[in-house]
């Protein structure tokens, strides 16, 4: 804390101290007499303590005549009862009871202006005013305070007044608490027409400020329809302008999804730094169009997020919007693959159980999305060295994560035709609706699997192994894409999969096929070798191209049986297969029809 902070800390508990002594004094001086009388006194500790004045120790006409130092006049004047309470004047036991005494009867600004109070608002700024200082923006600091200011409470209760005598005051309206919620959101929250409008009204209440938990605007926390009423008429909210013209590129499909593209365009600027009339952007809407009928072939929601949410989102494995314990060892292995070298086996449970426990903070068994954040965020929630460890890696990989996404958003769209021209344009959504639309992309077209790879064989007839153990399967060349095959074009084939199991002994049950390897260089080679098969044994294989947009379909199967080690024919050739990394030896036996 600076040494500002701690000043205006210390001018805050004077002043209050100085309110809750005044209001005290009224209270116990029940006939308004100017002074406290024996039986005054007497209520005041039974207010305090009903059980003080019971222990034959504490007499009231030795605690009146301990207290009347000043004048000795049998009554308490207003000088001796503050000495009193801010610890002056009596012993210990009594000293402790005016303790109690404040405790109990405290009252500073943020109470006198949840409860209300205009009268006592006002003294309170009066005396602040006096003293040089300004109070009406000094946060809460009690434990549930949340470091709400005054005009904080005065716009979630709704309290016209106050709130403009807080503002004429000085108060400042975009003040954060600390959930980084403004008077403006608590007051749209609790559907505060009247404040709202009046906040709204000043030109000077911010819309474009999010809360640190869910990343909501005071629009999207709206209570009502006539609070959103109010932005869009007072405030002058209205839907996003166009964001900049998007680019377009073909990308490698999943598997059976057709072709696929990916979109990226321009992030919208972040809260902070819209205009203060501007809502935060919610979301993007992209749509791809075919080129030549210009209809809507795919459209795509993509929501805004932080680094923070895309973590949280990530590690939610299960996506119950929580991190349980099970989940908390991943996150944390994630973040550092070392973090638990230096900690035994025996000890990894006990380690995890006490982490797990410091960010569950409200005992739930799962750590939600506002704890983690503040975990992120907040340094001083982590108080061991494990957890503060944990968390330096955690910042390293969010701005990391926000780096790599800083100024554009990438969005992958699947489902498309293969060899069709498509372009696209994107919309960005706020709580006002759907914005302008961009200028539309350039148009592309999208990439085509590859075609049928055909056997050397008649994958009608059975094939006998030469060799007990493997098979060498072979297939015709593929061309050159300089030649006749012109599908292949500026996507050539990556790779050819090989797919093999045992043949299935029953019509009934469908057959299955399972990656047994793949040529990495398949213009280069038409064979691949299948090793450490069973002898005599029927198998069935299959092959599929892989290019940039995905797998083409499988081919035909073929049937290869294994020969049985008596039986193993003499060999009459070998020859060499490679592909990839590897050098494969294969035997070419006779092809017999089954």
């Amino acid at each position: 804390m600076s040494m500002e902070d701690l000043l205006a800390d210390n001018v805050e508990e004077s002043i209050a101290m100085q309110v809750t002594i005044e209001k005290s004094w009224k209270k116990y001086d029940a006939d308004g007499s100017g002074t406290i009388s024996k039986n005054e006194l007497q209520d005041l500790i039974d207010d305090i303590d009903d059980t003080f004045l019971k222990d034959e120790e504490n007499n009231i006409d030795d605690i009146m005549e301990e207290l009347d130092s000043i004048e000795k006049d049998g009554v308490l004047s207003q000088k001796e009862f503050t000495d009193w309470w801010i610890g002056k004047q009596g012993q210990n036991k009594l000293r402790k009871l005016a303790d109690q005494a404040v405790k109990k009867n405290k009252t500073d600004i943020h109470k006198a202006t949840w409860e209300g109070d205009v009268r006592m608002v006002k003294h309170f700024i009066e005396l602040s005013r006096k003293r040089g200082h300004n109070i009406v923006d000094a946060p809460d600091k009690t434990p549930f305070g949340d470091s709400n200011t005054p005009l904080h409470y005065a716009a979630y209760n709704g309290n016209l007044e106050l709130c403009q005598l807080l503002v004429d005051n000085g108060a400042r309206i975009n003040t954060k608490n600390s959930a980084d919620c403004t008077p403006l959101f608590l007051a749209s929250q609790q559907g505060q027409c009247n404040v709202v409008e009046y906040l709204l009204q000043t030109r000077r209440a911010a819309v474009n400020v999010v809360d640190k938990m869910y990343s909501l605007s005071p629009f999207d926390v709206a209570a009502n329809d006539s609070i959103r009423k109010l932005f869009k008429d007072v405030g002058g909210t209205v839907a996003p302008s166009a964001p900049s013209q998007p680019t377009i590129k073909r990308v490698e499909a999943k598997e059976d999804s057709g072709a696929a593209i990916v979109v990226t365009f321009d992030k919208s600027p972040p809260p902070e730094s819209l205009p203060i009339s501007e809502l935060p952007v919610n979301g993007y809407i992209i749509e791809v169009f075919d080129a030549k009928t210009k209809m809507c072939a795919r459209e795509v929601s993509e929501v805004a997020e932080s680094g923070a949410d895309k973590a949280f989102r990530g590690w939610d494995a299960d996506g119950d919007g929580g991190i349980s314990f099970d989940e908390f060892e991943d996150v944390i292995e994630s973040l550092d693959k070392t973090f638990f070298s230096d900690v035994s086996k025996d000890e990894k449970p006990d380690v995890l159980k006490r982490l797990f426990e410091e960010l569950d903070t409200d005992r739930s068994e799962t750590i939600d999305k506002g704890e983690f954040i503040d975990w992120l965020r907040a340094s001083e929630k982590c108080r061991i060295n494990s957890s503060k460890k944990l968390k330096e890696k955690l910042d390293a990989w969010t701005s990391e994560n926000q780096q790599t996404d800083e100024n554009s958003i990438a969005v992958r769209v699947e489902g498309l035709a293969e060899n069709t021209k498509y372009f696209a344009r994107v919309a960005v959504v706020n709580g006002m609706g759907r914005g302008a639309d961009s200028k539309p992309s350039k148009e592309i077209r999208t990439w085509k699997r590859p075609g049928n790879i055909q056997w050397a064989s008649d994958p009608d007839q059975v094939i006998i192994s030469a060799d007990p153990t493997k098979v060498q399967l072979e297939w015709e060349p593929l061309v050159q894409e300089s030649e006749k095959h012109q599908v292949h074009k500026n996507n050539p084939i990556k790779e050819i999969i090989v797919f093999g199991a045992p043949k299935t002994l029953s019509s009934k049950v469908k057959q299955k096929y399972k990656i047994v390897g793949s040529v990495l260089k398949p213009y280069e080679t038409n064979t691949f070798t299948v090793k450490q098969l069973s002898e005599n044994t029927d198998y069935m294989f299959r092959l599929a191209a892989r290019n940039k947009t995905g797998r083409g379909e499988k081919t035909e199967p073929i049937q290869i049986r294994t020969c049985s080690v008596k039986d193993q024919v003499k060999r009459s050739s070998t020859t060499r297969a490679t592909f990839g990394e590897l050098n494969l030896n294969g035997i070419r036996g006779t092809e017999e029809a089954e």
